[in-house]
């Protein structure tokens, strides 16, 4: 009887696992054989030194390595890829994976067998599995949402490498107390969770990896084919992304007066509108939504110098640090808080929605479906925007704004993995003030996606009588954390006299002060 794996509970591809500290693990893997414990870290460095000595290392076998000198084609790609995939119309891509998983009689090893079977079979550019219902196709489908909620900058083949070491818990060389490791050891450490986050992610959500897992334990060159196939789909995610925000960003910016009447609009001439070439620090349009609001007036004052200095010199910094103008409302930003309208950019939001619910919605009402066979909150069924994806769409836009042909992630001294992590976090800031700009931006962002103002954490923004969208539940706990800081505690508090000198316990056990 046909069997089709299922997760026990609904997928929810936007959750993110608990990270991972190897103590929930059996310890099955201290039972094993050395030869299976293979450190496979040691071969993800594409060529660059490790980080550590390698002497260090309690088990160092060759398998991956191996793999890759007997069979050249497993040599990992370039880290820079081109941004366009090798496909005729790429805003159709993601409807051709729209399939969901097949029943299959396959199971255990069987099933997993049949998989690397498949890889090998249609191995080439793009790696295209035919039937996108089967354990592969499913694969491919799923690793085309990798990027799309987990970042754009993850190497999808360290991710298989990092989730098989950490399976049964964590390496010997992480087996002891945090204090003892170095900071560049804490880093690297952090950097393996987050790799091992996302296996489990694909573990609790894709059809059959799972049951795959098992048997991919001590097999180097089965374990470099899936993370190659992984990566090879993930990238071709992003660079569907790419292609379709460049396409369509000169729609999506609005003309803009600046302060000495000067108007910056897009150009009309195709070419301009669509060519890297004229990007960057070449034209306005696109030099203005990557300074900061900060460095406008001297732009205005002189827009020709000012870009020239920008072309042929370092004198002027431009980083992660700051925040370009898209992601700002058309004429919000407030220098005095500078919080204020932050990530809620006219241009941001249709570039989102370009992405996630089709090109052809991002002009549309909000909740406004794709045409034709599904866009990717269809075929994954996202009904809620969230911080990552967020953070993607300003990072993926940005590099459509530079005159750079490639996807990098690094434009002198911006950083565009600092630059993601930054978006990201500040949705998770610990203050009141923090949590409630969280959630009012995401419910901002998902009122015009999704056409629902709850936000990821079931927030609501609707109006309440009395012409407010603040419950007294949110007025109090401000007046009383406004109140903790500027008044000193009382000094006849309970707490208070239990800390004085006037404020004894009586022989009875009862307190009595004295006189």
């Amino acid at each position: 009887m046909a069997s089709l794996r299922q997760n026990p509970r609904a997928p929810n591809f936007l959750a993110t696992p608990p990270r991972s500290s190897g103590a929930h693990h059996s310890d099955r893997a201290r039972d094993r054989a050395p030869s299976q414990l293979v450190d496979y870290d040691l071969y993800s460095t594409h060529g660059r030194e490790p980080d550590w000595d390698r002497s260090s290392r309690d088990h160092i076998h060759d398998p991956p390595l191996a793999a890759m000198a007997l069979n050249p084609q497993l040599a990992w790609p370039s880290q820079v890829d081109i941004a366009s995939p090798p496909c005729n119309d790429p805003e159709d891509e993601d409807s051709e994976i729209h399939d969901e998983a097949a029943p299959t009689d396959l199971s255990g090893r069987a099933l997993f067998n049949d998989v690397i079977k498949t890889l090998k079979r249609h191995s080439g550019p793009k790696w295209t599995i035919p039937n996108k219902a089967s354990p592969a196709g499913q694969l491919a489908k799923y690793a085309r949402l990798i990027p799309r909620v987990h970042g754009p900058f993850l190497d999808m083949g360290e991710v298989v490498q990092k989730g098989m070491l950490w399976e049964n818990g964590p390496p010997a060389r992480w087996d002891r107390p945090e204090p003892s490791l170095t900071p560049k050891q804490k880093d690297r450490k952090a950097h393996e969770l987050q790799c091992v986050k996302v296996f489990q992610w694909l573990k609790d959500n894709v059809p059959y990896f799972d049951e795959l897992v098992p048997h991919l334990a001590g097999k180097g060159t089965e374990i470099l084919m899936l993370g190659r196939f992984l990566d090879s789909h993930a990238r071709q995610a992003r660079a569907t992304d790419i292609n379709n925000i460049k396409k369509h960003i000169a729609e999506y910016f609005d003309p803009v007066m600046l302060p000495s009447g000067r108007t910056i609009s897009p150009p009309t001439n195709k070419a301009q509108r669509t060519n890297k070439a004229f990007f960057g620090w070449e034209s306005h349009w696109t030099a203005y939504q990557l300074l900061s609001h900060q460095a406008v007036e001297e732009f205005d004052a002189n827009p020709e110098e000012f870009l020239n200095l920008l072309r042929t010199t370092t004198d002027i910094l431009i980083d992660h640090h700051d925040n370009p103008t898209y992601l700002y409302a058309h004429g919000e930003y407030n220098p005095d808080k500078v919080d204020e309208a932050l990530c809620q950019g006219e241009a941001l939001l249709r570039a989102l929605r370009c992405v996630y619910t089709s090109p052809s919605s991002a002009f549309e009402p909000a909740g406004k479906k794709a045409a034709g066979r599904g866009c990717i909150s269809q075929i994954y069924k996202i009904d809620a925007v969230q911080p990552t994806m967020i953070a993607y769409i300003a990072t993926l836009y940005r590099n459509v704004l530079t005159s750079s042909p490639k996807w990098e992630d690094k434009d002198g001294a911006f950083n565009g993995k600092l630059f993601y992590q930054k978006i990201v976090d500040l949705f998770t800031g610990p203050t009141i003030a923090e949590e409630r700009w969280a959630l009012d931006t995401l419910a901002w962002w998902n009122s015009r996606v999704y056409e629902s103002p709850i936000s990821g954490s079931s927030a609501r923004v609707g109006r309440r009588p009395g012409h407010t969208t603040r419950s007294q539940d949110e007025i109090l706990a401000d007046q009383r954390h406004a109140a903790a800081q500027l008044v000193p505690p009382a000094s006849d508090t309970p707490q208070a006299l239990a800390q004085s000198d006037a404020f004894e316990p009586s022989a009875s056990g009862t307190a009595s002060a004295e006189a």
